[in-house]
């Protein structure tokens, strides 16, 4: 009778309890459970289920933390020459094909820019710095070329030169007024100028006659300017144009070169070439451009007076006497007399280059005669 009471009063208990629709669906399942094990019958699996180990969840992996990197201070020299103290040393030679060491500045006028002697243009046949390029980048030179046309060496040209342009100044072709920003801005190890052949003009002769020549301590020349009496410039004195002064000036920008090489930024050997411009003649056309008698005159004293100062200087001295017989205006060179000019230029740098690297010849077996 017992047993069939409690059965009864169970299944009461459990339809009463699937019925409610107040309760959830997981709530109903754990007051079920409840009242089955109060009554006794199933007290042994209820206690079965608990005593049994709950399988541990998965441990989460443990993310590691972001580190804040540590902050970059700035080296502060108290000296800025104490970071320079110990630099890298200088490679003297190419490692590979193409590879340079530094640069060669070509410093001209419009023989060095390629003006063509038959037409006005450039014609680049008759450019010598093209036919030096090739061998100053085989010892790991780069060319680099500053020409302009009607460059004088220390002159301003008030009529703006052969090919006069708009918004031109008086000092553009005046090649004591760029040399400097063109010598600094390059710092080559090679520097070769060619300049003098504007200044047997005319109008620059009368231009150059009217100014002190160039001092070759130009250092002391600008601390002595300052106290200079008026005096002086009172007196109308007349400076006459020569060789030995267009020489003079090519010089000065030689020891400007050497002196700006001395401070910060300039590295090696520099290197410094005076080449003495070719002969003019007369013709029609180079008459047009402001040439006449005294300047064919002087340009053969050119190569004397050039050779002197190098001496006197240590300068590196090119010189090749070529024939302007084939030259249409008498001025400018022809293709194959820029190519002996260049020869003759590469020749006098020969001295100064580096030793070409040797590679050694690999052994070859002789056979002996029985």
């Amino acid at each position: 009778m017992d047993s069939s009471g409690s059965s009864r009063g169970k299944r009461r208990a459990t339809v009463s309890l699937r019925s409610s629709p107040r309760l959830s669906r997981g709530r109903r399942s754990r007051m079920v459970y409840n009242f089955v094990s109060s009554s006794g019958e199933s007290s042994s699996n209820s206690e079965a289920k608990r005593a049994r180990p709950r399988p541990k969840s998965p441990s989460k992996k443990k993310r590691k933390k972001k580190t804040k990197p540590e902050p970059e201070y700035e080296v502060i020299y108290a000296d800025p020459s104490d970071a320079l103290r110990s630099p890298p040393p200088r490679r003297t030679r190419p490692r590979r094909k193409g590879d340079t060491i530094g640069d060669a500045l070509v410093f001209g006028d419009c023989l060095t820019w390629g003006m063509s002697h038959q037409y006005f243009g450039r014609d680049m046949n008759c450019h010598w710095p093209s036919h030096l390029r090739d061998r100053l980048l085989s010892i790991g030179y780069r060319l680099v070329e500053s020409s302009m046309i009607s460059r004088t060496t220390a002159y301003n040209d008030i009529e703006g030169g052969d090919f006069k342009s708009m918004g031109a100044c008086d000092q553009d072709l005046n090649g004591k007024f760029h040399f400097g920003t063109v010598f600094s801005s390059h710092s080559p190890n090679w520097v070769i100028i060619m300049l003098g052949t504007h200044d047997l003009k005319v109008r620059i002769r009368n231009i150059a006659s009217q100014q002190k020549p160039l001092s070759l301590n130009f250092m002391k020349e600008e601390e002595n300017s300052e106290g200079e009496s008026s005096s002086e410039s009172e007196e109308d004195k007349s400076y006459p144009v020569t060789a030995d002064r267009i020489a003079e000036n090519c010089a000065y920008l030689g020891l400007k070169a050497r002196q700006m090489f001395e401070g910060h930024c300039h590295e090696g050997r520099l290197n410094i070439v005076l080449v003495a411009p070719p002969r003019i003649r007369l013709t029609e056309i180079s008459r047009k451009f402001g040439f006449d008698e005294e300047s064919v005159a002087i340009s053969k004293e050119l190569p004397k007076a050039f050779e002197k100062v190098c001496r006197k200087y240590n300068f590196l001295f090119a010189y090749r006497k070529l024939s302007m017989s084939s030259s249409v205006d008498g001025i400018h060179l022809t293709a194959k007399g820029s190519r002996k000019l260049a020869d003759t230029i590469w020749e006098a740098m020969s001295p100064a280059l580096p030793r070409a690297t040797r590679k050694p010849e690999r052994f070859k077996p002789v056979q002996l005669s029985k």
